[in-house]
């Protein structure tokens, strides 16, 4: 089984079942009750009805002969050259196109800077977008993975690799390195992505700023920690989103609380920032999310509950044993998958600003600017945030989570 394909569940097959069974057993029924001589346009809808819903299944035999029926079927009915001859050969091409795409399913490159044992639920949100728009992945799709694992050096190899392999799309999924990594090996398939910052600069801005990020973490923390007086930012110094994070201390100030600034880019520098933290035991820690420090997760939950500091993280932080989290919700993964669908279908995608959830999420796109790009880049947009709290950490930590934060949560881990 693919990776992928693991959201697909038994439950949401036999779903899946209840809804397109029963439209099966309507076409079969209502085909035998047609004439095919004398009634060939009817009868070449249903055909075609009936190749939609087997596909739908995943019966792909099933639907490759239907569809074979109904373009021979649309064929006889559309010989003449009036209003309904034309409409039925245009239906025969659909059919012709449904028919090919179930020979030759299209393939999604799907490029990581992370592991699947990190997005396991980006994973899942993927995959269930993919079929709001039609698309299950073994049966009408393929898809092939690239994980980075952290390494973002091993991202224009891998992005190549799905260049070579002569994918219909490339979903660039866990950061603006992604993004460039796909853009540099090809200036010809649709290039989908989810970002905080500008990845063709001036033209292309996406979702919030990484400043405003940290400070609705560091809002979050404080109504755990009210009295905390000293809070740490740990950071990646060389990440091209986060930057320069020191204009944070005098926001922070107003706030009451004092913000160190602490940097780690590899191991060493991190075990330093460790040696730090635990002579300075702050009274909170707000770990930005990136590349580098999402690999480092268990060690990070391994440091925080050793030391005993509260901290706000990724989702797999609050998983592995993390307090808190707050990042964008796994929907813009679904909405990518959606997108993707959109791209395969050959859809003229708008661009719009948007307002909604805290904070602010907009997309900004100057169409005059972005010349050869312009089929290039498609941007689902990701307004929606989630906090996860982990309450056996908080317990742990002797915390009390305020009733108004827990009903706010998307999920509490008991």
């Amino acid at each position: 089984m693919s990776a992928g394909a693991r959201w697909r569940s038994a439950e949401e097959q036999r779903e899946r079942d209840a809804i397109w069974e029963p439209k099966v057993q309507k076409c079969q029924t209502r085909l035998q009750e047609l004439d095919r001589d004398r009634q060939p346009l009817e009868w070449a809808k249903y055909q075609e009805d009936l190749g939609r819903c087997l596909w739908k299944l995943g019966k792909l035999g099933e639907a490759l002969a239907a569809f074979e029926s109904a373009i021979a079927a649309f064929q006889t009915a559309g010989a003449s050259d009036d209003s309904d001859g034309q409409w039925c050969r245009a239906r025969r091409d659909d059919c012709r196109r449904a028919l090919a795409q179930l020979r030759a399913p299209p393939v999604i490159g799907f490029l990581n800077l992370y592991s699947l044992d990190l997005q396991a639920d980006e994973v899942i949100a993927f995959g269930k977008g993919l079929g709001n728009s039609d698309y299950i992945e073994d049966y009408n799709v393929a898809i092939e993975y690239r994980w980075a694992a952290g390494q973002d050096e091993l991202l224009p190899q891998l992005a190549a690799d799905l260049v070579r392999r002569q994918v219909a799309v490339i979903a660039a999924t866990g950061g603006i390195r992604c993004i460039l990594a796909a853009k540099g090996a090809t200036s010809i398939i649709p290039i989908v992505f989810s970002t905080r910052v500008n990845p063709v600069k001036p033209v292309w801005w996406c979702g919030v700023s990484t400043r405003s990020l940290i400070e609705m973490q560091l809002r979050l923390l404080r109504e755990v920690i009210p009295e905390a007086q000293v809070i740490a930012a740990l950071s990646n110094q060389n990440d091209p989103k986060e930057g320069d994070l020191s204009s944070l201390q005098a926001w922070a100030w107003g706030l009451g609380t004092q913000l160190d600034v602490l940097y780690a880019s590899n191991d060493r520098e991190l075990d330093e920032v460790f040696t730090k933290l635990n002579q300075s035991r702050p009274g909170g820690l707000v770990i930005v999310a990136n590349a580098f420090l999402v690999s480092r997760t268990r060690q990070l939950v391994d440091l925080t509950t050793r030391l005993g500091i509260p901290a706000i993280g990724s989702l797999p932080f609050v998983k592995d044993g993390g307090l808190m989290s707050y990042n964008d919700s796994v929907s813009s993964s679904r909405l990518m998958g959606e997108y993707v669908g959109k791209v395969l279908k050959g859809d003229n995608l708008r661009y719009a600003g948007f307002r909604g959830g805290v904070p602010q999420s907009e997309i900004w796109i100057n169409i005059d600017e972005l010349g050869d790009e312009r089929s290039a880049f498609h941007s689902p947009l990701a307004t929606e945030f989630e906090i996860w709290i982990n309450m056996k950490t908080a317990k742990t930590l002797g915390l009390n989570v305020p009733r108004s934060l827990l009903q706010c949560a998307k999920g509490v881990i008991e």
